[in-house]
């Protein structure tokens, strides 16, 4: 199936976490690179032919403040016009 993951070149360990790395294709130019991403698809690192494009320092696994997901009050549900949605044309 097309969203499968292809099989990992390698691995590494970045921020003290360790990563597969996997060639990839950039979908605007076309020229490959390489990322390395955990077990569970956190991006470490992301490099490309003229480099390191970015690469985490620090890594932390934390529980996060349950606040933050609340929904903000007042907010209010829009329906989009004529059944359309926002990537739609």
């Amino acid at each position: 199936a097309p969203d499968e993951m292809p099989e990992p070149i390698g691995s590494d360990v970045v921020a003290g976490e360790p990563c597969d790395i996997y060639r990839v294709d950039d979908s605007d130019t076309g020229e490959p690179g390489d990322i390395c991403i955990t077990d569970d698809a956190i991006i470490l690192r992301v490099e490309t032919g003229t480099g390191v494009v970015f690469e985490a320092e620090e890594f932390e696994r934390a529980s996060q403040d349950p606040s933050l997901f609340e929904v903000p009050e007042g907010y209010q549900r829009m329906q989009m016009p004529g059944g359309m949605s926002p990537g739609r044309r």
